[in-house]
């Protein structure tokens, strides 16, 4: 029989929405997925489930019945011919990517974070860049899952389309996902290209961006003309990095938490303007953040009074802010 905890204290990862729900659930097997739902019912509580927990929206907080789906994290199937993979819902992509390599076998697009769980992600609309490249659920090609009354939906494009579509950008609203099979592809290499230009260029030069890389993106730092650019193409390349210890890590990472942590209240940056290369595997290029960006965004936020969350700026950037993620 499955139990529930009282007293757990729910907050996404930006600590910026939390909640205490009556009782909290880590659910190991579909039967306590069900036994979780009928007791539901019976005491009239709705039902919350949460992954890694990375929206920056209070959609996974709630006061009844929490489920956390971390102990169902298991990748069940790879079929290498088809080049698909069915996981568990609550299996990390971080790990997932790993033993996609293992295989020769990546996702076609990622989000910018890896600790997120496979339902989580399609189910927020988590998206990366491209315009060739859909949203994270245009990969999904099948998914089980369970309505609040304890039956089994099988979902795809043949069966139960209409829900297989909702589901895919599901929101919590349909029930519980319990598996999800990916599309994947051959592993690759891509090749990184970052320079700085100035937001006006770039807005001016869009479709020009948008056509010279399959992976563009740019970060805007509020209050300046400032943009970083990225460009990201597959290549027969080994992966290598020229990144600079000092400046990425140190000074652009560790002396800046730094200086946040003490609250000065004057910074300088100084964005150095050279063209640089990196080739590096792609689960860790989706995935990989230049720290300095992260901590910038925050800085525009405490020391220059731009809101620390700025929704949708830029066709719909992420809410988050490293710098401003603006991506196609």
């Amino acid at each position: 029989m499955v139990v529930g905890r009282g007293g757990y204290r729910f907050q996404n990862w930006a600590q910026t929405y939390g909640s205490n729900p009556e009782l909290y659930f880590q659910p190991t097997s579909v039967e306590e997925i069900k036994e979780i739902l009928d007791l539901a019912r019976q005491r009239s509580k709705r039902v919350k489930t949460v992954g890694g927990g990375h929206s920056p929206s209070d959609i996974a907080c709630g006061d009844d019945f929490m489920v956390r789906m971390d102990k169902m994290n298991k990748i069940l199937k790879i079929d290498k011919d088809a080049k698909q993979v069915m996981v568990q819902a609550g299996v990390l992509l971080s790990d997932l990517n790993k033993e996609l390599d293992k295989c020769g076998l990546a996702l076609s697009n990622l989000g910018a974070v890896s600790e997120v769980a496979a339902a989580g992600v399609i189910g927020t609309g988590t998206h990366n860049t491209g315009i060739h490249h859909g949203i994270l659920s245009t990969q999904v090609v099948a998914l089980t899952l369970m309505t609040a009354s304890g039956e089994i939906l099988e979902c795809s494009q043949s069966e139960n389309p209409e829900i297989f579509q909702a589901a895919r950008l599901h929101l919590g609203c349909l029930g519980v996902i319990l598996s999800v099979t990916l599309q994947c592809k051959s592993s690759f290499n891509l090749q990184e290209t970052h320079f700085s230009s100035s937001l006006q260029e770039v807005l001016d030069n869009l479709d020009n961006h948008l056509k010279s890389s399959e992976y563009f993106r740019f970060f805007w730092f509020p209050h300046t003309d400032k943009v970083s650019v990225f460009y990201q193409d597959p290549t027969d390349k080994p992966p290598s990095s020229k990144s600079n210890w000092f400046w990425d890590y140190f000074v652009g990472y560790y002396l800046l938490e730094f200086l946040l942590w003490i609250r000065l209240d004057f910074i300088v940056f100084y964005l150095m303007g050279n063209k640089r290369r990196y080739i590096i595997y792609t689960y860790s290029l989706f995935t990989g953040f230049l720290h300095i960006f992260r901590v910038c965004g925050w800085c525009a936020g405490v020391f220059l009074g731009a809101p620390p969350y700025i929704e949708g700026v830029f066709l719909g950037a992420p809410p988050y802010i490293q710098g401003v993620w603006v991506s196609f």
